[in-house]
Formats: structure tokens, sequence, C-alpha cells
């Protein structure tokens, strides 16, 4: 630790981070919605001081080199002030089979909350959902969570894991159905089923085909385009059907960046459409 003239010392400094996982929050709270607010809600349990801040700091810097969401385990690395990055892990309990399976039936029976989740939005009533079948959707403070990283710190959750708690918040904020990953359901699966659910809640009713083989082939009634809506056309179709980014790192969010990209694109295709469309008449 290097010492100043005047006889203090100065804190090590980490080592800087080259393309590490800022958090998008530069002031503030790091999370924005009321679910990653909740995911947070749980460090008050464990009295961070001032090792809060530093994770703060941690987090804002990138030095979160890596981070992986897997059912009941967060594993990251981030860069201290050595030079090899420490190994972070947060585990949590995942859902058992059977809970998972009581959980995506009762999903299924509620379309407007599946709606809300595959929207990317934790309804409200998810959590009161989770409670009337005696689960806890959020970790509840010290039993619910356990802590490990290889830094020399001998208290946890150290600096380390409270910058990856902190961006798992803002990813959550992006993603909940990470949080859902996190717990222990299987994504691909719930997301198939909630669809299936809500193709089958709004498919018509076959209906025969006409006697008449005119009103058959006749002319077909035009039919509005997918990418239209009222207000103005959808850009980035295929971006939405990807959903958010969880660790996507800018100062916007990731779909509001693409939407405004596909728009300018397609008002610059359409302008040179109308230039070379005038250059043909002349």
């Amino acid at each position: 630790m290097e010492r100043h003239r005047g006889g203090g010392y100065a804190i090590p400094q980490p080592v800087r981070v080259v393309g590490g996982i800022r958090a998008h929050n530069r002031k503030g709270d790091f999370a924005r919605s009321w679910w990653g607010k909740r995911w947070l809600a749980a460090l008050d349990a464990f009295d961070l001081g001032v090792r809060l801040g530093r994770g703060k700091n941690y987090a804002r810097r990138g030095q979160v080199v890596s981070l992986e969401v897997a059912p009941g385990r967060v594993r990251a690395r981030v860069q201290g002030t050595r030079a090899k990055p420490y190994e972070a892990e947060i585990r949590v309990r995942p859902f058992t089979p059977e809970e998972r399976d009581l959980l995506g039936a009762r999903l299924g029976e509620e379309p407007r909350n599946a709606a809300r989740l595959l929207g990317g939005e934790m309804p409200q009533g998810m959590e009161g959902l989770c409670r009337s079948l005696g689960l806890s959707l959020f970790p509840e403070g010290r039993k619910d969570l356990e802590f490990s990283c290889t830094c020399p710190d001998p208290v946890t959750p150290c600096k380390h894991l409270a910058a990856v708690f902190l961006l798992l918040a803002e990813a959550f904020d992006g993603d909940p159905l990470l949080l859902l990953r996190l717990r222990g359901l299987d994504l691909e699966a719930l997301r198939e089923s909630l669809l299936r659910e809500a193709r089958e809640e709004r498919l018509p009713v076959p209906q025969p085909l006409p006697p008449d083989p005119g009103a058959f082939w006749g002319t077909p009634e035009l039919l509005p385009s997918p990418s239209l809506r009222p207000g103005g056309e959808v850009h980035a179709p295929w971006a939405r059907r990807l959903g958010n980014l969880p660790f996507w790192r800018s100062f916007r969010p990731f779909l509001p960046s693409l939407e405004t990209l596909s728009a300018a694109l397609a008002e610059e295709a359409r302008r040179r459409g109308e230039a070379l469309s005038g250059e043909g008449k002349g």
C-alpha cells in the first residue's frame, strides 16, 4: 500500500478493465423497476456499510469481467487490485420441479400476467401469486442467500459480490425472466407454454369452406400489414421478438436504440426511393 507524504495511506485502486460489464446507472439507484428494487432490498439484511459504496464504484467502473446466471447460481469474475480476477458466486435456492409445475400452471390460467411477462414486465401480482403457492420469488435476507468470493476479505458479501448483486438488479430491470431463470424455471418451456396458451385464446374458430367456388376464389379483402399499428410503424419487430439483452451496455436501453436506428434506416430508404423515382421520371 502506497504511503502519502502527509502520513496517510492511499486506497489501492483496482486493475483497470477493458470491456467489462459497466452499469448503466451513473448515479442514484441501480434499479428502476419494482422487481429490481425488491431484489436489492435483500442486501439490507447484510449491513454492507462502506463495502456497498465500493461495490457501486466497481459496478460503474466496469470491474465485473463476466457474469453468468444459471438456475440457483450466479457466477462472476471481478477484477480487483490483484492481477487475476476474483471468482464470485451468489447462490439462491431454485424452485423444485413440483414448484415449477405449479407456477407454470397458474401462469397459464392468468393470460394478463403471462402477456406482461412475455412483454418484458414483471406483473405486480407475481409476488403474491408465488406466495399463494408457498413460494418466495425474491430472496428474503440471509436465510435465502449464500455468497462466496476468492478475495482475501474475511467478510461476505464483499465489495466484489456487492458489484455483482447491483448489476443483477439492472439486468432484472431489462429482463424479468432472468430472475425466474435464477429461481430454476425453464424459460424456453415457460415461454412456449405461455405463447401456446395465448395463441389458443386468440385463434378464430375454423369455418367450413363456402359451397360457391366463386366465393372462395374471389378477390380477398386486403388485410392490414402486420408491421403497422395505429399511430405508425413498428420498427425493429425482429428485435422485439428477441426481447431485451440483459447485459447490453449503453446509455440507452437495447430496444429503443434499435428502434431509433431502424426508423432512421427506413426513412433513409424512403428518401432514396423517392429520389430514384424522381430521376426516372426526369
